[in-house]
């Protein structure tokens, strides 16, 4: 992108204090262009014309830069960030400059942006460097000030979050369980079927782990997961594209834990092309370490295709690396279980053994006793 080289640019020597230093933006073109830019982004996101959304993003930094902070610089900082984290995989400084989104919106005191700027912030960038639970106090914030500003569509995201932060940092089912019920009745109330969409996807994982019947009451007409699959086949244009990820790669999670290596792996790469449609968010890593789980299953009864498994297997423990360097206490314990699931197929029993003893410990350390419960 020729804007991401011009934002690169424009940031050279200036810290993050500075930027949050800046002066205020007051040419009535320029805070207009930037309402504008933010109100494309919908469109772009629902067409998913993720070039198109970037572009928008990095001019609304760029005029941020040269012009002074407004309102809406905060939400395109933090989505800055974003970009710096899901496509850059700089998470370091995707972080820093959500951070300073959530400090710019909260410099002017702005309520209308608060509800997406900690979406973005702590719902799409936060988890690539601090564990999960820290989010959620200011996602809960997230979903009041959307609330209280008419943003219900990015207060029910904000809800998706939350669910998210709560099941992946390993909360007890049943309480994830009675929370959803809540989560999902707000987003039907406010009609946001992307999240409802995903919050099913995400509710029936938890209701086969923790040996629940499907309820009706809960579910709807979609208490049948053909039903919900169906749906979301022949509504992508709605923008469903996310959830439909979300729905095979729980699914995935599902089949494996069934001890179904076959189907988990069949869910997982059936994701493989909506995975665009979650890029940076922490979806994409459960879709790793599902497919990556699904083919050390398969490997052990002696795939055919053991050689094209072996290489995906060994793709996918680069990028969760990589994501356990910068956020151990979510990742480092999923990295270590693969690594020792390899070293066991390798035939190592003693690293293997070794490896084991340290996905034991971290998952303790960072409180996933759902990953060191795989051994």
């Amino acid at each position: 992108y020729a804007e991401l080289g011009e934002v690169s640019t424009l940031l050279k020597g200036k810290s993050i204090s500075s930027l949050l230093k800046n002066k205020n933006m007051k040419d009535p073109e320029i805070m207009q262009t930037m309402k504008i830019l933010m109100n494309l982004w919908g469109p772009c996101y629902l067409l998913q014309k993720q070039n198109l959304l970037v572009y928008f993003i990095l001019k609304m930094v760029n005029l941020s830069i040269k012009h002074g902070n407004s309102i809406e610089s905060a939400v395109a900082y933090a989505f800055y960030g974003y970009v710096l984290s899901a496509q850059l995989h700089d998470f370091k400084n995707g972080y820093d400059y959500s951070r300073l989104g959530i400090k710019i919106n909260e410099k002017f005191n702005d309520k209308t942006l608060r509800s997406k700027t900690l979406v973005i912030a702590e719902g799409c960038v936060a988890h690539w460097k601090d564990n999960y639970f820290n989010s959620l106090p200011l996602l809960r914030i997230a979903h009041d000030a959307g609330v209280e500003s008419n943003d219900l569509i990015y207060a029910s995201y904000a809800l998706s979050f939350i669910n998210r932060s709560q099941i992946f940092g390993s909360e007890n089912l049943d309480s994830v369980y009675n929370k959803l019920k809540g989560y999902l009745h707000f987003s039907r109330q406010t009609q946001v079927p992307i999240v409802t969409q995903h919050l099913l996807a995400l509710a029936r994982m938890v209701t086969a782990l923790s040996g629940k019947e499907r309820e009706q009451s809960f579910y709807g007409e979609f208490t049948e997961p053909d039903a919900q699959l169906k749906y979301l086949i022949d509504n992508l244009d709605l923008g469903l594209h996310l959830s439909l990820a979300a729905y095979y790669i729980f699914d995935s999670a599902i089949h494996y834990f069934m001890n179904d290596y076959e189907k988990a792996y069949e869910s997982a790469e059936k994701a493989i092309p909506l995975l665009p449609a979650v890029l940076g968010l922490s979806d994409t890593s459960e879709h790793n370490f599902y497919h990556s789980l699904s083919i050390l299953g398969l490997l052990k009864k002696k795939h055919p295709q053991e050689k094209e498994l072996f290489a995906k297997l060994l793709e996918n423990q680069k990028m969760m690396k990589l994501w356990a360097k910068s956020a151990p206490g979510n990742f480092k314990a999923k990295y270590l279980i693969i690594e020792s699931e390899l070293a066991l197929y390798k035939k190592k029993h003693a690293r293997a053994a070794e490896l084991y003893m340290e996905t034991i410990n971290e998952g303790q350390l960072s409180n996933l006793p759902h990953v060191s419960g795989i051994i």
